[in-house]
This record gives structure tokens, C-alpha cells and sequence, in this order.
């Protein structure tokens, strides 16, 4: 017989239990005998059992809960980090937009661009000898600022040259004759956020929906040269360059006008000189 908590207990003290802050004291009855050993055994290792399940469950849930909250902040690093490279990435597409949507024309006449544009450069309109057969056809707007490759200093007639260009203005009777005999300007403009650029001849104003670069006089080679040009477009306030007034010659700009025939009169007037206009879009 034995004493617990106050009371008195009849039996013999099979096992105690420590679990957390208490303690489970086991009884065998002497009147129940040994069968029952097992059974309070088999309860004893369930309840245990149990509450290893139910702290490991416990363990479990803390580890998902970490690692979930770990993979939350995993996640909002790779957001952000994906933002970033997306701004980055909109950054680049707009740079590579805006390059892509510019446009680079030349300016005939002047050594400057209109308002609107940048002056890429200025400097002077060459091109080939008006009375050579095998001349280049285009004019070109050579820099001021040349920069030599491998080179001779001696001329060879076996190759093929570039002259300055002339107005030949002699024929006319108007304020553009003040510029007969000097050499041509030329600057190379660019346009931001256009894509086309085109010279409208017989024109001094753009179609609806272009935007106006700049307009002026269509000038050419004389049509009983030698050497083959193209319709070019000057400005209609050309300038000369200063100092170089004379008769040098080289790539001639002449005024171009409309012979009817197999050219429609009207609209067309025969003997009238032909405007341009420089359009963007």
C-alpha cells in the first residue's frame, strides 16, 4: 500500500514519466495482477508515441513555415531584380527607338540646319568635273575637317577626282544671280523621331501630314555636259562661300525649268524654273 497526493493508493509503481514540467507516475493493481502489465505498457508507449508525433509535427510545420517564408523572399529578390532589368531593357528599346526613328539628310546651299534639326556637320558640296564622261553622278558634302588614310602627294589622272561645285546663275534675273560663280555650302542635318525624308520637286510646300525641312530651287548639270548629274534641291536662301567667287568650274549647278511636249503644260509652264520642298514624316 502507498501514499499519493494525499490519498492512498493500492498497488505497486511500475513507471514514472517526465514529460515537459510533469510527471506520470504508473500504478500496476494488485488485484488486476500481471495481465494487465501489457496493457498499461501499450498505453504508456501510445501516449508517448503521440506526443513525439505531435511535437514532430510541430517541428515540421515551424520548418515549412521558414522555408516558405525564406521562398517569399527569395521570390520578391527575383521580382525586383526582374523589374530592374525590365526598366533596364525599356531604357535600351527606347535609346535603340529614338536612333532608329532619326533620319540624316543634306542640306544644299547652306552651311547650317533648320531649327528643328542637328547640324551633324557643315562644309563644302564636290563632286565630279563637268566635262568628264565617266564623272560620279551625285554631288557630296565633303567635311571641313579631312582625315588622310594611306595616300600620294602627287595628282595621277588615272584616278578618279573630286572638284568643288559652282552656281551657275549667269541666266538668271532675280536676287539668286548674286550667286553666280561662288562655291556651295552644304551641312548634313538629322531629324529625331522621323523615319523618311524625301525631296518633292515642282513643290515649295509639303502634303498634308509631312513636316517642311526646308525649300528652294532645283538646279542640275547643264543638259549639253559631258558629264551626267541628279536633280538636286538648294536652299531658297543658298549662300556662297565668302572669298570664292570665280570661274573655276568643276561640279555646276544650273537652274532646271520645264519644257512642255512630253511634259504636261499646264500644269506645267514652259521656261519657268522648278522649285522643291524637303519633307519629313
Amino acid at each position: 500500500m502507498n501514499e499519493f497526493l494525499g490519498g492512498i493508493v493500492v498497488g505497486t509503481l511500475l513507471y514514472v514519466v517526465a514529460i515537459g514540467s510533469y510527471k506520470i507516475l504508473i500504478w500496476e493493481d494488485d488485484h488486476l495482477g500481471k495481465q494487465n502489465k501489457g496493457t498499461c505498457k501499450d498505453m504508456l508507449e501510445g501516449f508517448i508515441n503521440g506526443q513525439f508525433a505531435s511535437a514532430l509535427g510541430t517541428l515540421q510545420l515551424e520548418n515549412i513555415k521558414k522555408e516558405f517564408q525564406k521562398s517569399l523572399h527569395d521570390k520578391d529578390s527575383e521580382i525586383k531584380q526582374l523589374k530592374q532589368g525590365m526598366e533596364s531593357l525599356k531604357g535600351m528599346i527606347d535609346t535603340e527607338q529614338n536612333r532608329s526613328t532619326s533620319i540624316v539628310y543634306t542640306r544644299w546651299g547652306r552651311d547650317d540646319c533648320p531649327a528643328h534639326s542637328l547640324t551633324e556637320y557643315s562644309g563644302f558640296t564636290g563632286g565630279s568635273h563637268y566635262t568628264h564622261t565617266g564623272a560620279a553622278a551625285e554631288p557630296l558634302c565633303l567635311p571641313p575637317e579631312p582625315e588622310w588614310g594611306l595616300h600620294t602627294e602627287s595628282a595621277d589622272d588615272s584616278r578618279a577626282i573630286v572638284y568643288g561645285a559652282e552656281y551657275e546663275f549667269h541666266s538668271l534675273t532675280d536676287s539668286r544671280k548674286k550667286l553666280h560663280q561662288y562655291d556651295v555650302p552644304c551641312a548634313v542635318c538629322r531629324v529625331k523621331e522621323i523615319s523618311v525624308v524625301i525631296t518633292i520637286p515642282a513643290r515649295k510646300s509639303c502634303y498634308s501630314g509631312w513636316n517642311q525641312e526646308y525649300k528652294g530651287y532645283l538646279v542640275a548639270g547643264y543638259y549639253n555636259h559631258k558629264a551626267a548629274t541628279q536633280y538636286t534641291c538648294i536652299d531658297e536662301n543658298s549662300k556662297g562661300i565668302p572669298g570664292t567667287q570665280g570661274d573655276n568650274n568643276g561640279y555646276l549647278f544650273y537652274p532646271v525649268e520645264g519644257r512642255c511636249g512630253s511634259l504636261a503644260c499646264p500644269p506645267y509652264v514652259n521656261g519657268r524654273e522648278l522649285t522643291c520642298v524637303v519633307c519629313s514624316i
